[in-house]
């Protein structure tokens, strides 16, 4: 290269690296695109495990005896794992090299500013509507629900009794979403050894600190025959008890919720990351109705009309007789 190009090249390689009057101006970083769950996922499995509590530097704690080391070992291997935690609630990874990333700290406050907002649940909040009418029963299930999920308030409003934060940290740690899916339940009669059973309300009167005091019990309703008393009426219930998907359906809201204020709340503080939203369904069971489950229900049925048929068949005159 003869000494004008390269005298050429010097000079276009300054134009390019020229950053103005006032020297360089630093371009702002791109940014990595990530979704939100996969953001907590990443804050919680890869890079929070790495900070060492100030108790826990020197690595698994140390026994005064060798039986309470064995003790410990044993108690150790039924967790599949050291339960030695560090103030992110995480196990330490004793073989990660480096501090936490500054992103994962953020996330995890952020993640614990989700207990100071005023979550609630609606009293009239029912999200069973594809189950049907359930000869009854679907009236009372969302509140059921809601008395294991929430608690009146001093204001009169429902509050959660688990902190969202921790919602939050449970899947990001074992990952998937709270299970929402009910299997179809059938309303089936409170039985005895196959028989149906009647129920009778009887009012008895039993020794007060005033007196006699009138008290409301339920009794067998049939007598010594076993024929059905006057007044008496029978029970049902739901097979399976679909109360803990309907709890599930309400821990799904509170946490896909919750992911929308994450993904919204972090955009202004993560500096090498860009949340992207949730693409979950807010209410799936909505959205898709659950599949019907694979139990034996219309066997019995098809069983007994075929019987009922072969029978039928047996009792017909011969045409010849």
């Amino acid at each position: 290269m003869s000494g004008l190009k390269m005298r050429r090249a010097r000079v276009v390689e300054m134009a390019r690296n020229w950053g103005g009057p006032l020297g360089a101006v630093a371009r702002p970083r791109a940014r990595v695109k990530k979704g939100v769950e996969d953001l907590l996922a990443w804050a919680y499995l890869s890079e929070l495990p790495k900070l060492k509590t100030s108790c826990a530097t020197m690595g698994p704690e140390e026994a005064k005896s060798a039986w309470l080391g064995v003790e410990r070992w044993l108690s150790e291997l039924s967790l599949a794992g050291p339960a030695r935690e560090n103030h992110f609630g995480v196990v330490v990874d004793w073989g990660a090299q480096g501090e936490p990333h500054a992103d994962a700290i953020a996330i995890h406050e952020t993640v614990l500013a989700l207990d100071e907002m005023a979550l609630g649940m609606p009293e009239d909040w029912s999200p069973i509507a594809e189950l049907g009418e359930l000869g009854g029963h679907a009236a009372g299930l969302p509140r059921r629900a809601l008395e294991t999920l929430c608690a009146p308030a001093e204001d009169g409003e429902w509050r959660l009794r688990k902190p969202v934060s921790r919602l939050v940290f449970k899947h990001a740690v074992l990952g998937g979403c709270p299970d929402w899916r009910i299997d179809p339940p059938e309303v089936r009669i409170v039985s005895d050894y196959g028989r149906p059973k009647w129920f009778l309300r009887k009012i008895v009167w039993e020794d007060g600190p005033t007196g006699e005091v009138a008290r409301e019990i339920e009794v067998d309703g049939c007598d010594k025959w076993r024929h059905p008393l006057p007044n008496a009426y029978q029970k049902t219930f739901l097979d399976p008890d679909p109360l803990d998907g309907v709890i599930g359906r309400g821990e799904y809201e509170i946490w896909r919720f919750a992911l929308d204020v994450l993904a919204n709340a972090l955009d202004v503080r993560l500096v090498d990351f860009e949340p992207a939203p949730s693409d979950r369904a807010q209410r799936p069971w909505v959205e898709a109705g659950p599949r019907r489950g694979r139990l034996l229900r219309d066997l019995t049925a098809r069983g007994e009309a075929v019987a009922k048929k072969r029978a039928a068949g047996k009792k017909r005159p011969l045409k010849n007789a």
